[in-house]
């Protein structure tokens, strides 16, 4: 839990954790905000304080924090302006994510692969497998991600884990390295 000091209507301070403070030349222990009742922490103009939704940095940037106290609801609440991220631009980002990531996922067997070149040792079958799996995952979502023709179906592809749907390695993890 949060609490704001609000004096004369305006909000002075957020208080993020109990902590010792001194308001108008009285210093309270930080005790009173486990022990006053709100009655006793408003009278002295501590209030709650409700933190508002922040932007998902996925999909939009965020403005400065705007804070307001409702006398009547006996609180403070923070809002932000928050603007849609250019899709162009986050586009080319997933996509050069997407492709570090299958690459990622690909490097770790590349032993084997050398392994192969070098001294002609048979790859385990069920790695070409994957191996060839990952290569689709990435182009599937690519596609998807390029196929987005607006914010909300590119939201809508994050929301449903299209971004993230990526073959299972659990059988495999013995061979990496």
């Amino acid at each position: 839990m949060a609490w704001a000091y609000v004096k004369d209507g305006t909000v002075e301070e957020i208080i993020p954790v109990a902590k010792m403070i001194t308001l108008d030349g009285v210093t309270h222990l930080k005790a009173i905000f486990t022990t006053y009742s709100w009655d006793e922490l408003n009278a002295i103009g501590i209030y709650v304080f409700e933190e508002g939704t922040q932007a998902d940095t996925r999909f939009e940037s965020q403005g400065n924090r705007q804070l307001s106290f409702s006398a009547d609801d006996k609180k403070v609440t923070s809002s932000y302006t928050m603007t849609d991220l250019d899709l162009a631009t986050i586009k080319a980002e997933a996509i050069a994510k997407t492709k570090n990531e299958s690459h990622r996922l690909l490097s770790r067997f590349d032993w084997i692969i050398a392994r192969k070149v070098s001294a002609d040792t048979d790859i385990p079958s069920a790695l070409v497998t994957y191996m060839a799996a990952v290569r689709v995952d990435s182009n599937q979502i690519v596609t998807k991600i390029g196929n987005c023709g607006d914010m909300a179906a590119y939201r809508k592809i994050y929301a449903n884990g299209d971004v993230d749907d990526w073959t299972d390695d659990t059988d495999l993890l013995q061979y990496v390295r």
